[in-house]
C-alpha cells in the first residue's frame, strides 16, 4: 500500500502565521521562499 505523507504540522501553522501578513509582507515571504525553492532546484540539477 502506498504511504499517504502527512503536512508538516510546523509548516502548516507558519503558513497561518504569514496568511495574517499585511499584504506587502506576505509578498516579501513568499518571495523569499520562492528564491529558496529555486535555488534548491537548480542544487539538485547540478
Amino acid at each position: 500500500m502506498k504511504k499517504i505523507k502527512q503536512p508538516d504540522s510546523r509548516l502548516l501553522r507558519r503558513m497561518q502565521q504569514i496568511e495574517k501578513l499585511d499584504a506587502a509582507t506576505k509578498r516579501q515571504v513568499i518571495q523569499v521562499i520562492d528564491t529558496f525553492i529555486e535555488n534548491a532546484k537548480l542544487k539538485k540539477q547540478a
